[in-house]
């Protein structure tokens, strides 16, 4: 079985999944904070994986052992990645193979780096251990902060999910003498590792809807996917919010509103036949706070009702520009864009762009002097050489002079334009499109 499992990009609304949570947290008014409200899209790149279970003879012993017991595991994994360009900062460390977790079967770590500077990288990992209970080998290693994190922690989602359906399907198997090794192999990852492209969210909803799939032989709603994704990367290190997993829902743009209670609605934009729009997406390569950002962000919601004691010490008038770019403002954006979407007009979306950017900086720009004063991203958005590429651009993510967004005006201007940013600007530049039924 073949899955693909694209990379996202946050078109407009950023910052506003968590902005909501402060209505209820600090006590404002619906009306003074509305629900948060996104607007991104999956990558025509991204991870895609053969799945499926090693059909060999069921007395054939495991990789890597058994537990303290001697038993084998019940059931394993065989997870195995292939990274086509890893950044510096992907963490690949690993303990020695032989170290195994108590009261569970050993595993296995390796990685390779290829002549092409490719990384293959293989797990092999108990899932259930020959009792039918959870492996307790996973969620150490989902702590661990290191790659697997991620399939460490999906896979324990499901199968405290699903645990009494996998044991039940594995000892169907059993039973028919067949082994119950479930293989994930990624063969191809061109989607930019370490860029804000979500692609631990990608690696997380891989592992979710390869096991349902191909254990349990249940399709998944994305809704579904989505919620086993989101709470197996929160298991890790990485603290992601909710927008990440939107890439359950496939190449495709997405609007997503956030309640206050933790609450996603999500839905499909439908483009017109014919339509294309042409991105690029840029890391800018300068340094950039993250965690300054939503510091200063978040202390702008601070206020007489504030439940998590002392008031913000941000000045009145631009903490109160703050929420209401974080609101009504905001959402206004997104829905203008979801129009030039629908409409399949690349030209009006590259407006929006232009104008939310604007919005952008005169309200959050003082609320955090130190990192949204972005002069790198106003030097790329202002240049001579770029604007008759493109229609519009802005900031990505947390903002700050860390990627770089433009829509533009063709396929000849795309491909000029990254190479124009890789060649002269000294940026990480990348391609990407949406298209219409008829243009896919």
């Amino acid at each position: 079985m073949e899955i693909f499992v694209p990379g996202r990009v946050c078109l407009l609304g950023e910052h506003t999944d968590w902005a909501v949570l402060h209505r209820a947290c600090h006590q404002w008014p619906a009306e003074t904070m509305r629900d948060g409200h996104c607007l991104a899209y999956g990558t025509n790149c991204g991870l895609r994986a053969r799945i499926g279970w090693n059909e060999i003879a069921a007395t054939t012993p495991s990789q890597t052992g058994k537990n303290e017991n001697g038993d084998e595991p019940q059931l394993r994994l065989h997870f195995r990645s292939v990274v086509l360009h890893p950044p510096q900062s992907l963490h690949f460390s690993t303990p020695p193979n032989d170290t195994p977790c108590a009261g569970a079967a050993k595993y296995s770590m390796s990685y390779e780096t290829q002549p092409d500077h490719s990384i293959v990288s293989v797990l092999d990992i108990p899932l259930l251990e020959a009792d039918g209970s959870v492996s307790g080998v996973l969620e150490g290693l989902a702590r661990g902060g290191t790659f697997f994190s991620y399939v460490a922690g999906t896979a324990l989602e499901v199968l405290l999910k699903y645990s009494t359906e996998i044991a039940r399907a594995v000892r169907n198997r059993e039973a028919e003498g067949k082994c119950s090794t479930f293989h994930i192999n990624n063969y191809s990852t061109d989607l930019p590792v370490g860029k804000g492209l979500s692609s631990s969210a990608a690696v997380c909803v891989l592992v979710a809807r390869s096991l349902t799939q191909g254990i349990l032989g249940v399709s998944l709603p994305p809704s579904e996917e989505m919620e086993l994704a989101y709470l197996g990367e929160r298991r890790t290190p990485s603290q992601c919010g909710r927008m990440d997993q939107c890439v359950a829902h496939g190449s495709a743009p997405v609007s997503l509103i956030f309640g206050d209670n933790g609450t996603v609605h999500c839905e499909k934009i439908v483009l017109p036949k014919g339509a294309v729009f042409h991105f690029v997406v840029a890391d800018m390569n300068r340094s950039k706070g993250t965690q300054r950002i939503l510091a200063d962000l978040n202390e702008c919601f601070k206020g007489p009702n504030n439940n998590s004691g002392g008031s913000s010490s941000k000045d009145p008038a631009i903490a109160a520009a703050a929420r209401e770019f974080l609101g009504a403002t905001s959402s206004t954006f997104v829905a203008a864009a979801m129009e030039a979407l629908r409409l399949g007009s690349p030209e009006e979306l590259g407006a929006v762009f232009t104008r939310c950017q604007v919005a952008f900086r005169a309200a959050l720009g003082p609320a955090c002097p130190t990192e949204l004063t972005s002069p790198r991203l106003y030097e790329l958005l202002g240049s001579e050489k770029i604007k008759p590429l493109v229609f519009g651009g802005k900031g990505v993510g947390s903002q700050g002079d860390g990627t770089i967004q433009f829509v533009c005006k063709s396929a000849e201007d795309q491909a000029t334009l990254v190479e124009h940013l890789q060649w002269d600007e000294g940026c990480h530049a990348f391609a990407f499109e949406l298209k219409g039924e008829s243009g896919v």
